[in-house]
């Protein structure tokens, strides 16, 4: 299974500098970095639901800059506005990205060398990447257009059940082996391996 992983572990995508590129269509990509980071909360923000990654990691690492495991934010620039993003990792995940623009990251993806574990998101920016970004890529394990965001907008209509509670950190021995089971089964690897940086 090493074998088959290898090229996504996180110390494979960190193959230097990305440099700026035009994207196609007046736009441009470049990494994002600290002063950006007002701008991509804009965009979070715009869908704060289909972003919850991207919020996840904003508020997690304070800034839009690259991280210490070598993953970046990449930003779809129409001029100086930022006008989409995309988390860049061994995960991709798009931030307001369309078709078209997601076609644009795909080929910058792939041209900048980046090996990928999954693409998730919004169906439209993912596949736009997707598009593009498969010429160059291993063979996906599946690939699913069309897989809705569960959301609850108002007061649930069945009472939850009594055993259901918010866990604890006395929890954690049990929840730990879950997850990875569950990462596992769904990814088809285990999030562990390559010293568990996977995010």
């Amino acid at each position: 299974m090493l074998s088959r992983v290898a090229p996504w572990l996180t110390s494979a995508s960190q193959r230097g500098p990305v440099p700026e590129a035009p994207a196609g269509a007046g736009g441009s990509i470049r990494p994002l970095a600290d002063a950006d980071t007002a701008a991509l909360w804009s965009l979070v923000r715009a869908d704060p639901v289909a972003n919850v990654f991207m919020a996840a990691h904003l508020e997690a690492a304070g800034n839009a800059g690259p991280t210490p495991s070598g993953a970046r934010v990449l930003g779809y620039f129409d001029g100086d506005r930022l006008a989409a993003a995309c988390w860049a990792g061994v995960n991709v995940v798009p931030v307001g990205l369309d078709a078209l623009r997601g076609a644009h990251m795909g080929t910058f993806l792939a041209h900048a060398n980046r090996h990928v574990s999954s693409i998730f998101g919004p169906a439209e920016g993912v596949l736009g990447i997707w598009s593009t970004l498969q010429h160059s890529s291993a063979e996906p394990f599946d690939v699913r257009p069309d897989q809705p965001l569960m959301e609850l907008r108002g007061a649930p209509a069945v009472e939850p059940g009594p055993s259901l509670r918010f866990s604890t950190l006395e929890d954690l021995e049990a929840l730990v082996p879950a997850c990875v089971a569950m990462f596992e089964e769904e990814v088809g690897y285990s999030p562990l391996s390559g010293g568990g940086q996977h995010y």
